[in-house]
């Protein structure tokens, strides 16, 4: 929008958790406005420990960015720029034994509902870890013409990261999981819509 505008907000919670948000947008000229937005999570302290590597467990951060051009060049026609990345790290999936339950390496469970003993010597992380990034950006354009409105609509998504599970759940090296992420998309959709004095709506598309 043309307009200018701001919000923003921060917070604390329990658990050493802070977090901010921000969305600012305006317009440049009469033909191009963009709005941003970015977004910050970060849990600090974990609820749970990590009983072998003395460390909290269950605890995660994150932030985030996505902003959007819009540039109109003529009354008939708009187009939409957009991109985003989003990052996150966490030490929250946790795999544990009940407490009590006699694990692979022969010891008890110990500690309490959200602790945990794991041990991961993949690649010496020694914690469970869930790390995430992803990105991606699409393209929107809108002409209105004599015989409708035409709309073209172009994506790209790419996603990286890894899934680190010590699945016995007990401080002996026994059974380990590493599960890396990707995923890679790219989507092309046109359509044609039924002008706005047309007596039937109808819309065609390919995608």
């Amino acid at each position: 929008q043309q307009e200018p505008g701001v919000e923003a907000s921060v917070g604390y919670a329990n658990y050493d958790t802070t977090s901010a948000s921000l969305y600012a947008t305006g317009g440049f000229t009469n033909w191009l406005a963009a709005d941003i937005a970015v977004q910050y999570d970060n849990q600090d302290e974990g609820w749970g420990d990590n009983l072998v590597l003395g460390t909290d467990a269950n605890l995660a951060k994150s932030y985030s960015v996505r902003t959007k051009l819009l540039f109109t060049p003529s009354e008939d026609t708009q187009i939409r720029l957009a991109g985003d990345y989003a990052d996150r790290d966490g030490i929250a999936v946790e795999y544990r034994l009940p407490k009590g339950v006699r694990g692979a390496d022969g010891v008890v469970t110990p500690g309490g509902h959200y602790d945990t003993p794991t041990n991961i010597q993949i690649y010496n992380y020694g914690e469970n870890r869930n790390i995430v990034y992803a990105r991606g950006g699409s393209l929107r354009i809108d002409h209105r013409m004599g015989l409708g409105q035409f709309v073209s609509i172009s994506g790209y998504r790419k996603g990286t990261g890894a899934l680190n599970v010590d699945t016995d759940g007990v401080a002996t090296q026994v059974t380990e999981a590493f599960l890396p992420l990707f995923v890679e998309s790219l989507s092309q959709e046109f359509q044609l819509i039924a002008p706005d004095d047309s007596r039937v709506e109808w819309l065609v598309g390919a995608f």
